[in-house]
C-alpha cells in the first residue's frame, strides 16, 4: 500500500524449504533442514534526491517479521526438535545535509531485536561490511541483537566526463555498535572509515578502507546504492 509518493507498507507471508550446510570448517557443526514459514510487514521512506550521495533527505526502513515454523537442526543426518518460532524487529535509516555546494554531512543508524527469542544463526543480525562496523570480516559480530550508529563527511573534489558519470566525492567516518544475544551484554566497538565514492554509468562505486583501533584493516570495492 503506498502511502505517498515517497513512502509505502509491504505485507508478505511465505513458505519454502530452507537448507544450510557446512562448506569448511568442523563436519560436527549442525546444519539446517526442512520447510519454513513466515510473515513479514515492512515500512519504507525515501526522500533523498539522488541513490548516489544526496543533498537532502531521509531513507528509512523498518521491518518486523514473524516464523511460525522453521528448519529442523540436524548433526550427522540425524535430525532434532527446535523452537523454531522467532519474533524480529529491525530498523535502518540514514540522513544526508548539504553543508555548501560541495559538502555534505550524513548519519547513518540502525537497530535490530530478536526479544526473548534465540534466533538460529543464519537469522542472527550481522555486522561487518561498509558503515556496520567495517573493519570486521562479514558475519565476525553476531547476535540476537545489534545498533550501529555512524557519522561522516563527504566534499566533491571532482567529476567524471559526462558520458562516464558525474560527480566524485571523498571523505571519512566513524562507526559505532555492537552485536549481542543479551542487552546486557551490548558493548561499544569504534571503526573509523575513509573513501572515494563515484557516480557512475553502471551506478554508484565506492573503493574504501576501515580500521580498527586494535589494529584491523578492511579495503571495499563496491558496486550498486551505497547508503541503504
Amino acid at each position: 500500500m503506498n502511502l505517498g509518493a515517497r513512502s509505502d507498507v509491504r505485507l508478505g507471508t511465505y513458505v519454502g524449504r530452507s537448507t544450510s550446510s557446512i562448506t569448511v570448517g568442523d563436519p560436527g557443526f549442525p546444519e539446517l533442514r526442512g520447510k519454513e514459514t513466515g510473515a513479514e510487514i515492512v515500512w519504507r521512506l525515501d526522500t533523498q534526491d539522488t541513490s548516489v550521495v544526496p543533498s537532502v533527505g531521509v531513507l528509512s526502513q523498518v521491518r518486523l517479521s514473524h516464523t511460525f515454523n522453521g528448519p529442523d537442526i540436524t548433526v550427522e543426518d540425524e535430525a532434532f526438535d527446535f523452537d523454531s518460532k522467532l519474533t524480529q524487529l529491525s530498523g535502518t535509516a540514514n540522513k544526508f545535509w548539504k553543508v555548501r555546494t560541495r559538502e555534505r554531512l550524513f548519519v547513518y543508524g540502525g537497530l535490530g531485536t530478536s526479544f526473548d527469542d534465540t534466533p538460529l544463526p543464519t537469522e542472527q543480525f550481522a555486522l561487518g561490511m561498509p558503515f556496520r562496523l567495517g573493519a570486521y570480516d562479514t558475519g565476525e559480530l553476531r547476535g540476537s541483537n545489534y545498533y550501529i550508529a555512524t557519522g561522516g563527511y563527504l566534499r566533491q573534489f571532482g567529476r567524471l566526463p559526462d558520458f562516464m558519470g558525474g560527480p566524485i566525492y571523498a571523505g571519512g567516518w566513524l562507526e559505532n555498535g555492537d552485536a549481542f544475544d543479551k542487552w546486557s551484554l551490548a558493548g561499544w566497538r569504534t571503526n573509523g572509515g575513509v573513501g572515494v565514492v563515484m557516480d557512475t554509468l553502471i551506478g554508484p562505486v565506492m573503493v574504501a578502507g576501515s580500521w580498527g583501533f586494535d589494529g584491523r584493516w578492511r579495503t571495499y570495492i563496491g558496486v550498486g546504492r551505497i547508503f541503504r
